[in-house]
């Protein structure tokens, strides 16, 4: 009879914490990380989020299949080192849809999880990026796709909202392809309902399309939400940043060891070599970007309306293909767009640390002036204050 009422208490006190995780837990895998929230949250100091969005990474790599590249707390240490606060994290909405009913997560959720944790744990905060994929906004796009990257939201911001929004921020998302900005808009409001119904006292990181250019944003209606930044890109110019890549349509593979700045015998030299489709621009190229005026001024058309709104910028994204780049170079482009931002109070995350821009291989090299790692101000002197 003991037994026999052991085992029934056992069931039962299995069966209530079923239904309490149940009841709190949004629709998704049965695991999730307020074990991992619980221990940071306690140990978190409060401090502002501008800081913690000053400067970051993206991890582009982290779902990539072994034996490729990924992340893990040693690189999480490396970054926090070199003094970046974040990273941003791309998901894919459509791999948020097909988390199961039940039982355990897949093998990309626990390694997102896995990650998350770490750099919660070391202090770094993570953005969290919905980067859209098959359910990217077009023009093409009909209605029935909102709902879709709504419920996606519903499920990653109720996941991740354990932990303290000093820490966790939200990414609405990525590049919104709507040629009519003010098509977007609407989207955009209602994205950002979904987010705040899990996540009310995070910030949340909103843009303009079309593709978070600075231009699209200077055209934004500012949301009356208190507790958002705004985001744009840069990759300007991009026939210097892209150089080399067959991937950027039209192909750039036939522009190679272009300089920045711009110089006169540099750029015939190129020229003589690139597909005669692309002479003219590298004829503006020459033209206009010798110094840093054009970058300038591009970065201020989105720095002028955030300052006219009174509300916060960030660069989720700028850098550099490594393909056909000369090292000087792109490293003078690194330092000119980083500089400029910081000199406009506006945080950055550059593109990418591992992959086509990434810069993992420059953060274990030395902190010349003609480094990268130096261009990104991370070398011991170019460092914010802890």
């Amino acid at each position: 009879m003991a037994r026999l009422l052991t085992a029934c208490f056992v069931l039962l006190a299995a069966l209530l914490s079923r239904a309490s995780l149940s009841s709190a837990a949004p629709p998704g895998p049965s695991s999730d990380p307020r074990a991992c929230a619980q221990a940071v949250n306690a140990g978190h100091v409060p401090g502002p989020r501008e800081e913690a969005l000053s400067r970051g990474v993206n991890m582009t790599t982290l779902f990539d299949p072994a034996p490729g590249p990924s992340q893990d707390e040693a690189d999480i240490r490396t970054l926090k080192a070199v003094g970046l606060r974040h990273v941003r994290i791309p998901f894919d909405p459509a791999w948020v849809l097909s988390w199961p009913a039940g039982g355990a997560p897949d093998e990309k959720l626990r390694r997102l999880d896995s990650f998350v944790c770490a750099a919660l744990r070391q202090g770094v905060a993570v953005i969290l990026d919905n980067h859209s994929g098959a359910l990217h906004p077009t023009d093409a796009s009909t209605e029935d796709v909102l709902p879709r990257l709504g419920a996606a939201w519903d499920r990653m911001a109720a996941r991740y909202a354990v932990f303290t929004p000093d820490l966790m921020i939200f990414e609405a998302l990525n590049e919104p392809a709507f040629t009519d900005g003010k098509r977007w808009e609407p989207w955009q409001r209602e994205l950002l309902a979904h987010i705040r119904a899990a996540a009310p006292n995070h910030t949340v990181l909103l843009t303009a399309a079309p593709d978070d250019t600075p231009w699209a944003l200077s055209a934004l209606t500012p949301l009356a939400d208190s507790n958002v930044a705004y985001v744009f890109h840069f990759y300007s110019p991009g026939l210097f940043t892209t150089q080399g890549a067959d991937w950027v349509e039209p192909s750039l593979e036939s522009v190679r060891g272009l300089k920045y700045p711009a110089e006169p015998g540099n750029v015939r030299t190129v020229a003589a070599r690139a597909r005669a489709s692309h002479r003219q621009d590298l004829a503006n190229y020459g033209r206009d970007y010798g110094d840093t005026r054009a970058l300038q001024a591009e970065i201020d058309v989105a720095a002028h309306w955030a300052q006219s709104h009174r509300v916060r910028l960030v660069v989720t994204e700028f850098g550099v293909f490594n393909g056909a780049v000369p090292p000087e170079s792109r490293a003078a482009w690194l330092r000119d767009v980083r500089t400029a931002l910081e000199q406009r109070s506006i945080g950055w995350t550059v593109w990418e640390y591992q992959g086509g821009f990434g810069i993992a291989s420059d953060l274990k090299g030395p902190c010349g002036r003609g480094s990268a790692r130096d261009a990104l101000g991370l070398c011991p002197s170019g460092r914010q204050a802890p």
